[in-house]
C-alpha cells in the first residue's frame, strides 16, 4: 500500500490491487476466527485488528478521488471493532507480549502544546447542545492535548472507537453541529502526520468536512477551514513558511 501511495498511473494500480487482494485474502480468514470463539485466538485476531486499521488509512492515500466524509466514517467505523475485542478479552490480551499495543512507550520527546492548540481543545469543551455531544467533545478535548504531551500513537483512533453510537450516527447523518467537532479531529491526526499511513489525513478530512458543510451553516456555526488548517500544520510542524498554499 506504500508503494501504491508512491506510485503514479499504472503502477499506482497494480500495487493498489496487489495491496487489496492480500488484504481480502487476510480479512476472510479474520472473519473466519471471529465465528469462532475468537477469546482462544485473541493473540491473532487482536493484532490483525490494528493492522486492518494502519490498511484502512493507508488506503485512502492511494485512491486517485478524494474521499468524502462517509469514506472517511467508513474508516473510522473500523477503529471500534478493536475496542470491542480488547474490552472482551482485556485478561488475555494483558498477559501477553501484545498489551504493549495498548501501553506503548514514547518514542521521542514531547513537542509540547501550542497555544493555538490548547485554545482549540477548550473551545471544544465550551461546545455541545446535550450531554451525548457534551462527551464527544470533552473526549476529543482529552486527546488533542494528549497528541500535543506525548507520542502516543494510541491517540490516533481513540476517540473515533470511543464515540458512542448516538455520535456517531450524527456524524453518518451529517449533522452540522457533529461535523464541526469532526473537524478538530484533524489535528489530532496532524499531529502523526510524519507516519505514511497517516500522512495528510488531517488535511483530507478538513476538505471532505468542508465540502459536506453547506456554507450556511459554516457561517451560522463561525466556521473556517482556513482557520483550522494553520492549527493543524503548527501542530504537524510545518512553519509559516512552508505553509505556503491552502489545501481546502
Amino acid at each position: 500500500m506504500d508503494l501504491a501511495r508512491i506510485q503514479q498511473g499504472d503502477s499506482r494500480n497494480t500495487y493498489r490491487t496487489r495491496a487489496f487482494h492480500h488484504q481480502q485474502i487476510g480479512l476472510a480468514l479474520f472473519q473466519e476466527m471471529l465465528q469462532k470463539d475468537s477469546s482462544a485466538q485473541i493473540h491473532t485476531v487482536f493484532p490483525f485488528s490494528l493492522m486492518l486499521i494502519i490498511l484502512a488509512l493507508a488506503s485512502v492515500h492511494s485512491d486517485d478521488t478524494e474521499p468524502s466524509v462517509d469514506v472517511l466514517l467508513d474508516v473510522f467505523a473500523l477503529f471500534r471493532g478493536p475496542r470491542a475485542l480488547a474490552t472482551a478479552n482485556f485478561a488475555a490480551i494483558a498477559e501477553s507480549e501484545y498489551f504493549v499495543l495498548l501501553r506503548p512507550t514514547d518514542t521521542k520527546p514531547s513537542p509540547g502544546i501550542s497555544d493555538e492548540v490548547l485554545r482549540q481543545a477548550e473551545l471544544l469543551r465550551t461546545m455541545g447542545g446535550d450531554d451525548i455531544a457534551r462527551t464527544a467533545t470533552q473526549q476529543l478535548a482529552d486527546d488533542i492535548e494528549v497528541s500535543a504531551q506525548r507520542f502516543d500513537l494510541r491517540v490516533i483512533g481513540r476517540w473515533p472507537a470511543m464515540l458512542s453510537d448516538h455520535f456517531f450516527a450524527r456524524l453518518k447523518e451529517h449533522h452540522p453541529d457533529a461535523l464541526v467537532v469532526l473537524s478538530h479531529y484533524s489535528i489530532v491526526l496532524a499531529a502523526f502526520r510524519e507516519r505514511w499511513w497517516v500522512g495528510s489525513w488531517d488535511r483530507m478530512l478538513l476538505s471532505a468536512v468542508s465540502n459536506a458543510l453547506p456554507e450556511t451553516e459554516q457561517r451560522r456555526l463561525g466556521w473556517r477551514a482556513d482557520d483550522l488548517v494553520r492549527v493543524i500544520d503548527r501542530h504537524a510542524g510545518v512553519s509559516e513558511q512552508d505553509d505556503s498554499k491552502p489545501v481546502i
